[in-house]
């Protein structure tokens, strides 16, 4: 599994504009419900998710670790 670099969670991810939306880097084990239950109390907004990151997110069941992802806002 490939390292993590902390310092990229502060980078947005590719295609966002800094500073508009929040970036998660997966870490090992993780999966889309639960970055969404953790982060916003609601697995089932991992399609808010998916929708943010059409081009790097085919399979949400297939995640990687040191993937960036676009997050959607609180109220998206």
């Amino acid at each position: 599994e490939p390292e993590v670099d902390v310092a990229e969670l502060a980078e947005p991810a590719e295609g966002a504009a800094a500073g508009v939306r929040d970036v998660h880097v997966v870490l090992p084990g993780e999966s889309l419900w639960g970055i969404a239950q953790e982060k916003y109390g609601d697995g089932s907004r991992y399609r808010e998710i998916l929708d943010l990151n059409p081009g790097l997110l085919g399979n949400p069941d297939m995640i990687r670790p040191g993937q960036r992802l676009t997050m959607p806002g609180p109220s998206d």
